[in-house]
């Protein structure tokens, strides 16, 4: 096995704004919150960690959307971008303080500086 201590993260689909959304979306917040609790049912009983963006999107603004299901602003990247952060941060125990995002080079994180 490559990787024996790694975890599994799972992330919950985010809502949408249905009062943006085209006429023939179909997509409704309601569908989304059902699948994101089949998803919580059938990983709950696995090591799987769970980050739960739907509550978290579902407080922001219009403003942090693109559009009526993407969150690509300045906004809507930096905060979800830092709960990702956050979370794997906190499975590796390490601080997010100690990630430099501004000049991320992946090959800074490797097996032998991360602890495994």
């Amino acid at each position: 096995m490559l990787f024996p201590k790694a975890k599994m993260v799972f992330a919950t689909s985010t809502n949408v704004s249905e009062e943006m959304a085209h006429p023939e979306f179909f997509r409704h917040n309601a569908t989304i919150e059902k699948y994101n609790e089949a998803a919580r049912r059938a990983l709950q009983n696995t090591d799987t960690i769970i980050n739960d963006l739907y509550p978290l999107t579902a407080s922001v603004p219009d403003s942090y959307r693109s559009d009526w299901v993407h969150f690509y602003t300045p906004e809507g990247t930096e905060l979800i971008g830092r709960r990702v952060l956050s979370v794997i941060c906190d499975q590796l125990d390490i601080s997010p303080e100690e990630v430099n995002i501004e000049n991320f080079e992946p090959e800074q994180y490797s097996k032998s500086n991360i602890g495994y």
